[in-house]
């Protein structure tokens, strides 16, 4: 199960209760009651694994909270505007191909934008989602000296 939620999820949280925890009325299902030690003894070798107790009070151990990744989760989130997208889309204006420009505003933020073949009109994309509408085009003047 774990295997199939990190295949759509990049994290998995959790919180089971812990070998510490308190059945003071008496009910208890069929959890395994394990300590942080014993969790990461079964999850480690298939995933990486990062737990800490918590409880109502800040040194109660009733509960362990996990997060769960991939351990060979490398993989980058993309830019939906990915090649293969940009390569179908055209330039509303000039119908010519539209190539994707990646603009470093500092070392954290980057911006992207679509540019015409002709290098005269842009388009930005917004939260991944190019906007391709004429009004939304910006003009880019070549002053050739």
């Amino acid at each position: 199960m774990l295997k199939e939620q990190l295949r759509v999820a990049s994290i998995v949280i959790a919180s089971v209760p812990s070998y510490y925890y308190c059945f003071c009325s008496g009910i208890r299902g069929d959890e395994r009651l394990l300590k942080i030690i014993q969790l990461k003894r079964l999850l480690s070798p298939y995933f990486k694994v990062k737990t800490s107790y918590y409880g109502e009070n800040k040194n109660e151990k009733y509960h362990i909270y996990i997060e769960i990744r991939n351990r060979n989760n490398k993989r980058k989130r993309k830019n939906a505007t990915t090649t293969k997208v940009v390569e179908n889309l055209i330039c509303p204006i000039t119908k010519e191909s539209l190539n994707k420009l990646k603009i470093n505003i500092n070392h954290k933020y980057e911006r992207y934008h679509l540019l015409n073949e002709s290098k005269t009109i842009a388009y930005e994309v917004k939260h991944s989602i190019p906007i391709l509408l004429k009004e939304k085009a910006i003009r880019i003047n070549k002053n050739e000296d």
